[in-house]
């Protein structure tokens, strides 16, 4: 085996071995580039080419063929000379030994040309061998690419993480999902934000519910109190149903932000799917593997997007499970009802079918809320499992697996295809020729069983959007031949991708003058615009010349488009000249066809015709059934069918989720009110609905964790509200018996006074034992004032040693709960409030009690003047017994009023001391946590500095990866200056063979061109990264 040539390890180089190594002179090309990520590479490719140049060759020129034509016209002279020879009858000895001469170097030649085959021959098999070899390798490398592919969907399906997930998707194909991870950011958001507000709902049902436990130990002994109570919990279920509002609210955003992603997903996995399907047969393996490693992320993006919402709303609803309010919605219903059997004065409370509905709805909600507790559903029947939540998935329109058969209209069905969610058509949406509530957009959704429509994405129509392929859609329209002609241009019209994605100057050209001159596109009047000769041969035009037509193309474009609500072309002809701006020079093509289309009368009716975006902003819902066939939403007819919102632009993606999920084989979509024209793009969203058994029309869906805890509450509320309007009319009622009984001792009162003046009259004889009963009535109130001062005494030792007991709970209470008061802040501050109003309802009660205290003060210093007005007169008079006895009996009797008021307000005065030690604890626990926030903050400004110290290293860093990266550009430079320059750029082919990266792809280059030098790497792009990024758009 010959020694092999040292340039590289590829098939390509045992091919060409000969012309590297042998007889013959080599040019290599080593390309380079200025790229960071690609530094690797270039010292590599570098390395290898400054190897290759060390290498002489010593080529001579190649004599073989030169040898054998001089040979044979030896032989042909040899041959004549012999001929003439024998003409002149030469001797046969000479002749024979001239021929056996002849004859032995013509052996001798053919023995080295056979011997030259059988080399050739050798070295083919050596080289077939090697290429079995090569491709042996080439499939244990994909393989291996395969496994390692496996692994890592393997780990990501473990780790369950959307954004992880999203980063190798984009690391693979960034363009395919641009914009997702903003998406997923937002989703993530949105769950987190739904999570912190269900924390905020549990404090309140914490609160409300500690209120409702101490509310049923009081209703029964203290109405007032119950009655102050229940204005507690009303204003807290009040707050509990603000916040369960915007729970409600943050679960439809993240409901609409998954099916705004969902279609996106299944789209771009469609895509992926069909090129796939139709990959072009010179695609490199490794293209291939990219795009199927890419199909398969994006089937894990879905199964984690699957599986997000299904934790999501399984958290939401077991949060929600718990915070059920079964036994107070118990106890109300009984409270009520124990009410209503005793009922009031005036009316009883059994008459009412208010109260009577509220009852029962009081039952029914605790008996369905108690229901899973006997393992049964929410208000279903026992032992049936509850469904998981299930995420609404695409019915296709946007990844186009439903076909264009499938979408219909009342009129222009033939834009009814490009009412597309996220698609945009030759059409960019569907508009009837008529702005009509009649008119409606049809999909037949297909009767299958266990599944219903749940929700529809709608957006506007943008007629141009910039788009390179609705600009393909729409030339091909413009192009189409009208009816009654011949089979024009537009039918086998099809120019590749990239003439769209970049559009040349001349591609402009010609389709503008195609359409202004053969289609009239913009003519004034009836006149077409008659562009001048010197505009009409591109091939001898001037740069002025073209910028000039561009410009009054670009003006007279504008033009004709200003009536429609200012639709204009942000274009210059430098941008079309130079490449730039892609998506206005779409535009420009989009409006040229566009105003060809409305000039020839085709195919553009009612607001089909117009540029400007348009959306519908009010809709109506029909369905079709096989058994009733067509239904309203909402309502018997049209009049009375329910109005859904529709969207605020056309660019945006509205979801209307319904309020029952659909069974139809058919809807239509009926626009109400709408912005410009009725327009619309659409998606339907659909869940499985196990258990329907063939039914159509809608069905009712499981209620959302904050809808069936929003209702709850609401009973609640109103239940609470019930029982406080009984508590009031209880209380009123007890006044106005109070009243009564006061008239009466009034009235009582006054009796005994009368009877008393009639007593006077015999009391003289009483004076002296009167004398003797007032020392007595003395000695018992000095008495009494020292009792007094002994119950002070006893009550300020109690309160001491209460305040002691009370500081050692509370420090041991402290030490336990400061753990607790980090996470329960917004928790202390409510009950902070709860205490504060607790208090000053005591306060107020405490001043109701003084105020009774003093006016019973007032009623015995009345009875007192009385009673010394009456022992005058018995100084003057002696009394009868019946008086002395009568007047000892009042005495006690106002005695011990006067013990009971004394009583109540001891109560009262322990209430208030209470209250005033939980307001200083809540004060100290504040204090508490601001000295934590404080700790909290100074954290926080250490974490600060770390991260601007973190960030001054990143950037000294990337100051010292820059001037790496300088050093390595300035050494490749002094390097490449050793290396003699050619004039002609090498092809990316030639690129590819000597590029480190190209060494599996080596089968499909051509051979090397032959020249005398070695040229200069040009600094730039890859042309290989230019190839597979021009194949992957």
């Amino acid at each position: 085996k010959k020694a092999f040539v040292p340039y590289r390890n590829s098939k390509l180089t045992r091919v060409l071995q000969e012309s590297f190594g042998g007889n013959s002179l080599c040019t290599m090309v080593a390309a380079v580039s200025p790229a960071g990520s690609m530094a690797e590479e270039t010292l590599s490719t570098l390395n290898y080419a400054r190897r290759a140049k060390a290498i002489r060759v010593s080529a001579t020129r190649n004599e073989e063929e030169a040898n054998t034509r001089r040979l044979e016209s030896e032989m042909e002279a040899l041959r004549k000379k012999l001929e003439h020879e024998a003409q002149q009858a030469i001797g046969t000895q000479e002749l024979q030994e001239l021929q056996d001469r002849h004859r032995t170097e013509i052996e001798t030649l053919q023995s080295f040309m056979v011997q030259s085959w059988e080399d050739k021959q050798r070295l083919t098999e050596q080289h077939e061998e090697a290429r079995r070899q090569a491709r042996r390798e080439a499939q244990r490398a994909v393989e291996q690419a395969k496994r390692e592919r496996r692994r890592r969907l393997e780990l990501l399906e473990q780790q369950g993480d959307l954004q992880l997930s999203l980063q190798s998707l984009a690391a693979l194909d960034g363009e395919l999902c641009s914009g997702w991870q903003e998406m997923v950011a937002g989703l993530l958001k949105a769950g987190q934000q739904a999570r912190s507000q269900l924390r905020a709902v549990r404090l309140y049902w914490a609160s409300a519910g500690a209120d409702f436990a101490a509310l049923w130990g009081i209703v029964r002994d203290d109405m007032g109190a119950a009655f102050l109570m229940l204005g507690q919990v009303k204003a807290k279920l009040e707050c509990m149903m603000g916040e369960l509002e915007t729970l409600a609210a943050l679960e439809l955003q993240l409901q609409e932000q998954m099916c705004r992603f969902t279609p996106e997903v299944a789209t771009a996995l469609h895509e992926v799917r069909e090129e796939l399907g139709n990959a072009d047969p010179h695609m490199s393996d490794e293209a291939f593997q990219v795009r199927e490693e890419v199909s398969e992320l994006l089937v894990l993006v879905q199964r984690q997007l699957c599986r997000y919402h299904a934790k999501e709303q399984g958290f939401l609803r077991e949060e929600a499970r718990k915070m059920d309010f079964s036994a107070e919605m118990r106890r109300l219903q009984q409270c009520l009802a124990g009410l209503a059997e005793e009922g009031t004065a005036a009316e009883p409370l059994t008459a009412s079918p208010k109260r009577q509905a509220l009852l029962r709805e009081l039952q029914r909600a605790a008996a369905a809320v108690e229901g899973p507790a006997e393992g049964g559903e929410p208000g279903g029947a026992p032992g049936r499992e509850e469904a998981p939540p299930q995420l609404p998935w695409p019915l296709g329109l946007s990844s186009l697996e439903v076909p264009d058969e499938c979408l219909s209209a009342s009129s222009n069905s033939k834009a009814a295809p490009s009412a597309r969610l996220l698609r945009t058509g030759a059409y960019g949406g569907w508009c009837p020729s008529t702005d009509s509530e009649h008119e409606y957009l049809e999909i037949e959704v297909g009767l299958q069983e266990q599944r219903a429509v749940v929700a529809f994405s709608l957006q506007g129509r943008v007629p141009c959007t910039g788009r390179w392929a609705q600009t393909r859609e729409l030339l091909k329209l413009a192009r189409a031949p009208r009816e009654g002609e011949g089979p024009g241009e537009g039918e086998a019209w099809s120019p590749p991708d990239r003439t769209f994605i970049r559009p040349p100057v001349r591609f402009v050209y010609d389709m503008a003058m195609e359409l202004v001159q053969g289609h009239g596109c913009l003519g004034e009047g009836n006149a077409s615009w008659n562009v001048p000769a010197r505009f009409r041969r591109f091939g001898e035009m001037s740069q002025e010349a073209k910028a000039e037509f561009f410009e009054e193309l670009i003006q007279r474009t504008n033009k004709a488009w200003t009536g429609d609500d200012g639709v204009t072309v942000n274009l210059s002809p430098q941008d079309i000249m130079s490449g730039r701006n892609c998506e206005e020079t779409n535009r420009l093509l989009q409006l040229l066809a566009c105003a060809a289309l409305s000039a020839s009368g085709r195919g553009l009716a009612g607001g089909l015709g117009a540029v400007a975006p348009q959306w519908t902003t009010a809709w109506k819902l029909e369905y079709y059934t096989e058994r009733g066939g067509w239904h309203w939403f909402g309502g018997r007819d049209a009049e009375a069918a329910l109005v859904f919102d529709g969207n605020t632009d056309a660019e945006g993606t509205r979801l209307v989720v319904l309020p029952q999920a659909l069974r139809a084989s058919r809807v239509r979509l009926h626009p109400v009110t709408w912005q410009r024209h009725a327009a619309l793009r659409c998606e339907l969203h659909l869940v499985a609905l196990p258990g329907v058994d063939g039914a159509e029309g809608p069905r009712p869906l499981p209620p959302g964790a904050s809808a069936h805890l929003l209702s709850n509450v609401g009973l609640a509320l109103r239940g609470s509200g019930a029982l406080q309007g009984e508590l009031e009319e209880k209380r009123e009622e007890r006044l106005r018996l109070k009243n009564v009984l006061e008239e009466q001792a009034e009235q009582e009162r006054g009796l005994q006074e009368q009877r008393l003046r009639e007593a006077l009259e015999r009391a003289e004889e009483l004076e002296a034992r009167a004398v003797a009963a007032e020392t007595a009535l003395l000695r018992a109130r000095a008495e009494n004032e020292r009792l007094g001062a002994a119950v002070e005494q006893l009550e300020a030792e109690l309160a001491a040693s209460s305040d002691t007991k009370a500081a050692a709970d509370g420090h041991s209470a402290l030490q336990q709960e400061r753990e607790e008061f980090e996470a329960t802040i917004e928790d202390l501050s409510q009950r902070l409030a709860v205490a504060a109003d607790e208090r000053d309802a005591a306060r107020a009660h405490e001043e109701e009690l003084f105020d009774i205290i003093g006016a019973k003060d007032e009623e015995l210093m009345e009875a007192h003047r009385s009673y010394v007005d009456l022992t005058q007169r018995l100084q003057e008079r002696e009394l009868q017994d019946d008086t002395t006895e009568l007047m000892v009996d009042e005495l006690e009797r106002m005695g011990g009023q006067l013990d009971e008021l004394q009583a109540a307000h001891e109560a009262s005065e322990q209430r208030c001391s209470e209250l005033e030690a939980e307001v200083g604890r809540l004060t100290e626990a504040n204090a508490a946590l601001a000295a934590e926030r404080e700790k909290l903050q100074h954290k926080k400004e250490k974490l600060q500095a770390k991260k601007d110290a973190l960030q001054q290293r990143l950037e000294d860093s990337e100051k010292a990866r820059q001037a790496a990266r300088d050093r390595c550009q300035r050494m490749l430079d002094r390097r490449l200056t050793e290396v003699p320059m050619v004039p002609n750029r090498p092809s990316s082919r030639s690129l590819r063979d000597s590029s480190p990266a190209g060494s599996e792809c080596e089968d499909s280059l051509p051979r090397m061109s032959h020249s005398a030098s070695f040229s200069t790497p040009r600094l730039g792009p890859s042309p290989r990264t230019e190839d597979l990024s021009g194949r992957r758009r």
